[in-house]
């Protein structure tokens, strides 16, 4: 009887029915559940002729295994070996009619998602259907994902699928093992497809499956993970690279198995490496719009989890999605973190917004370097959220940590001039906050936010250059240790040498914060200028440092001990540029006026020695010079005791680090800063002021007379300094310019100050001192000029109005 059927049964079926084995075979303890061999090939054969032929076979296989997963789910023995069977037979025309595969997706994958679905703990079963997805995504051009909404439907189910199955857990841990390793297996196929990326709108659905599985076990992973991607990152080779990048008939789909059974399953450690390998995979085949994708699928599932509190989970991920990114689409993470901050900072602090910022330090100061990053752009978002978070709250937790994100753009130099133009913004920002306060729901906000505000730009400013020559000096150690093999002391005073120094015009802008009215701000904007002077500004070339190379060892009363060595060669080539204007002398003019108007500010209601005295036609002139305007004595407050030892520590620094010009613009204001305190001689109320200022005055003369090398000033200094018998200026606290969490209090004059008797007491003999200054042999071969000359500029008059127009 059923001889008179087949003869209606059409030739692809019988075709497709010829390949199962019996039924007692198939149940049989050793059968491999494969088709028969001879009739496969003849099944093949005929597919392979015809695509048209390929639709009518799917459609066929496709059926039966829908019947078959159904039945097996039900405990039919026979349907599920039926199905292992189909599922060979699928695989078999799948490798060799590749060139048409996408004429059977469809019926291939939904016949992956029937078999998948019907016995999930199956794990041969499970195998035998990854294997066959996975050849698929080997040979497939993804055209079909999207436009083909049946299949695209089917394939994102399966992806499903197998993130449900890197998931499992049980008591058992070999067959939970074995189930992540086949669901891995099936992802990293997925990742190294077209199918995944050709589809532009089901892209984001796909990372999100795909992430998801991957976390889940990394998250479970505790401290294996650490070993594991040690060995993933140290051994690139292993990892599965992108199988479309080979010609099609080159192609080879990964094969998928589980363990022979007597042997063990995969323990936890070969699930967790999986997992980082197809990670790696995964990212080491996007480009920049990919990474960012991926990227914000990993915050979304922090998110999802609650796992900002865990700082480390954040910060791992963000060093190895840079890690394992090729080189040029790296910026894509700082830059999209950058977004995600600004997109919340509005919003009450959180572990969200502190995790964020901290993941941007840690890619700024980490050693995977970066390009194409948009410095400029990074460090504008991050002030103004930095000035937005100061807005909401002075004391908002989020301040000390994005001081210190935006200080870390500093440590990697990507160009030359990435130092100053960071330099350059931060003196933007510090201008408008100087001028205009900060915005606060469309309104002005004064007080204390203008100079919690002004203290972290501060900080900033100091920190920027201090983060990239702190690395270049940590970097050159290394690098002398790993060639030479001996430990080198890291010097965090030198500079990194691939980057141009800051320009004395940037901080020029920025000196009037000598003269804020806030002690805290002046005392971090002084300790930040020293470190400037000191680092930045280019060292004349005749300065020499002695043998001992530090006087004094305590942070801000340091005194470098250095000298002027005059070589004739050197003089020859220089000439007479000294005496020429330039960058440097037009900022120790802006800094010796501050620093006059500082010390003399507001000693009486009668006399204001900072405030322009304008002419009939100056006044007719709308334009003055900003810095003028500032330095009016009503808006200068009266200094402390701990501002003299400020200025002392600045104006030391000057003349140790460019002791020629120092000196012609510098000694002229010496000299005017000891005839105009004489007006305080007579106030017994400002006994303390004009002890200070002697003090001061006394300390400076020794400087330059240790520098260049005239004994009798620096004996005259100190006889003055040691007859004014009781010294008041206070040492200055190891505290560096970048400090933020403390804010310094100020050392005031006492009440009680002994009145200086006679008069001149303390003072300096200027005269003899000027003389012999002229009369220096060094001075004069470097500055061309001889004793009469030297006398004529240094002594010619001098005030904070000509010195503000003079740097200009």
């Amino acid at each position: 009887m059923s001889s008179l059927f087949s003869a209606f049964i059409p030739n692809h079926v019988k075709l497709v029915n010829a390949c199962y084995p019996s039924s007692s075979a198939l149940l049989a303890s050793d059968s491999t559940c494969e088709p028969l061999a001879q009739e496969l090939s003849q099944l093949v054969s005929y597919a392979s002729s015809r695509a048209r032929r390929l639709v009518k076979l799917s459609r066929v296989l496709e059926q039966r295994a829908g019947a078959e997963a159904r039945k097996a789910g039900e405990g039919n023995a026979r349907a599920r070996v039926q199905l292992l069977v189909t599922l060979s037979i699928f695989k078999a025309l799948a490798n060799e009619c590749r060139r048409d595969i996408d004429v059977f997706s469809t019926a291939l994958l939904s016949t992956t998602k029937d078999s998948l679905a019907c016995l999930p703990k199956d794990l041969k079963l499970q195998a035998r259907v990854a294997n066959l997805f996975a050849i698929w995504a080997a040979y497939t051009n993804g055209n079909l994902i999207g436009p083909d909404k049946r299949c695209t439907n089917y394939y994102i189910y399966i992806l499903k699928i197998f993130q449900d199955r890197c998931t499992v857990t049980g008591k058992d841990l070999e067959p939970a093992s074995g189930t992540q390793m086949i669901g891995l297996a099936a992802i990293t196929a997925v990742i190294s497809s077209n199918a995944f990326f050709l589809s532009r709108e089901h892209l984001s659905k796909q990372v999100a499956i795909v992430i998801s599985a991957l976390l889940h076990t990394l998250h479970e992973a505790d401290s294996i993970i650490t070993e594991e991607s040690k060995v993933v990152s140290a051994d690139p080779s292993a990892t599965v690279s992108r199988v479309p990048s080979h010609p099609l008939m080159n192609r080879r789909a990964a094969s998928i198995h589980t363990d022979v059974d007597g042997e063990h399953g995969p323990e936890r450690s070969d699930v967790v490496n999986a997992s980082l390998r197809a990670f790696q995979a995964l990212l080491r085949i996007c480009n920049t719009a990919q990474v960012s994708i991926i990227f914000d699928s990993i915050l979304q599932h922090i998110d999802q989890n609650n796992l900002w509190e865990n700082a480390a989970v954040g910060k791992w991920y963000a060093e190895h999605v840079i890690e394992w990114t090729r080189y040029q689409y790296r910026y894509s993470v700082p830059t999209l973190l950058v977004d995600k901050l600004l997109g919340i900072q509005d919003s009450p602090s959180s572990a969200k917004h502190l995790a964020i910022v901290e993941m941007l330090t840690f890619i700024f100061t980490s050693p995977i370097p970066l390009i194409n990053l948009s410095i400029l752009d990074i460090i504008s978002s991050l002030v103004t959220v930095l000035l937005r978070r100061i807005s909401i709250g002075l004391n908002d937790p989020l301040l000390l940590p994005l001081v210190e994100c935006v200080s870390s753009l500093g440590t990697h130099v990507y160009y030359a001039d990435q130092i100053p133009d960071l330099t350059e913004h931060i003196v933007d920002r510090i201008a408008v906050v100087q001028t205009n306060g900060l915005a606060m729901q469309g309104q002005s906000c004064e007080g204390p936010a203008r100079e919690v505000a002004l203290r972290c730009l501060v900080s900033c400013l100091s920190g920027i250059p201090k983060a990239a020559d702190t690395y270049a000096a940590q970097s050159s150690a290394k690098l002398m240790e790993d060639h030479f093999g001996i430990d080198n002391s890291i010097s965090i005073g030198t500079r990194a040498t691939q980057r141009n120094k800051v320009e004395p015009e940037a901080w020029q802008e920025t000196l009037t914060l000598l003269c804020e009215p806030n002690y805290a701000t002046r005392a971090m904007y002084a300790r930040g200028l020293a470190a400037f002077i000191r680092k930045e500004i280019e060292q004349e070339p005749f300065v020499q440092c002695k043998e001992k190379d530090v006087v004094e060892v305590t942070e801000g009363s340091r005194r470098y001990n250095v000298e002027v060595v005059v070589n004739p060669e050197l003089v020859a080539s220089l000439g007479s540029s000294y005496l020429n204007t330039n960058s440097i002398s037009r900022f120790l003019n802006a800094l010796y006026a501050v620093a006059f108007s500082l010390a003399m500010a507001s000693w009486n209601s009668e006399s204001k020695a900072i405030k322009a005295q304008p002419s009939p036609k100056d006044k007719q002139d709308e334009k003055q010079p900003t810095m003028l305007n500032r330095l009016t004595g009503d808006q200068i407050p009266k200094p402390t005791l701990s501002d003299f030892s400020l200025l002392l520590q600045i104006l030391t620094c000057t003349f140790q680090r460019v002791p020629c010009r120092a000196v012609l613009t510098g000694v002229p204001m010496i000299l005017a800063l000891a005839h105009s305190s004489r007006e305080l001689e007579d106030a017994t109320h400002h006994a303390g002021r004009l002890r200070a200022i002697r003090e001061v005055l006394c300390h400076l003369w020794i400087v330059i007379g240790e520098v260049w090398d005239i004994p009798d000033i620096v004996k005259r200094a100190h006889t003055a300094l040691t007859a004014l018998r009781q010294t008041i200026l206070p040492p200055l606290s190891d505290v560096s310019p970048t400090r933020l969490n403390l804010s310094e209090e100020p050392v005031h004059f006492p009440s009680l100050v002994d009145p200086l008797w006679p008069k001149s007491r303390g003072m300096a003999d200027t005269g003899l001192s000027f003389a012999q200054l002229t009369r220096s042999a060094k001075l004069q071969a470097i500055t061309g000029l001889n004793e009469y000359e030297l006398s004529r500029r240094l002594r010619m008059e001098w005030t904070v109005e000509g010195a503000v127009k003079d740097c200009e």
